[in-house]
């Protein structure tokens, strides 16, 4: 099974809440880094630039959470944005995309 088919599970298995976030989040790492890879790492499905951690992201059952790894902002939670029930509680989809570009870049440096 390849890593894109095991996140295709990952995603199929969540909670029904989280499928719609996990998707999402899922498409604009993929419009906003068409070079990212995508790899599952401790279980969770994650998004690498040249090998590098760039973004994240894990269901729970009562909350999804999206990693920017290069970012220390905290949300309250595992993530940066929280503890996650509903799509409408991410960042307008171009804020969310140009934080993953950044993270790209950001993780690239020495």
């Amino acid at each position: 099974m390849t890593d894109s088919e095991k996140i295709d599970a990952y995603i199929e298995g969540a909670e029904s809440f989280a499928q719609p976030i996990l998707r999402h989040v899922r498409a604009l790492v993929h419009q906003a880094l068409p070079e990212a890879e995508e790899a599952v790492k401790w279980g969770m499905p994650y998004f690498t630039v040249n090998g590098k951690n760039t973004v994240g992201m894990a269901s729970f059952k009562q909350h999804a959470s999206v990693i920017i790894c290069s970012d220390e902002r905290a949300g309250g939670g595992m993530g940066n944005f929280g503890k996650l029930a509903s799509l409408d509680e991410l960042p307008a989809d171009e804020e969310l995309m140009n934080r993953f570009r950044e993270s790209a870049i950001a993780v690239q440096s020495p």
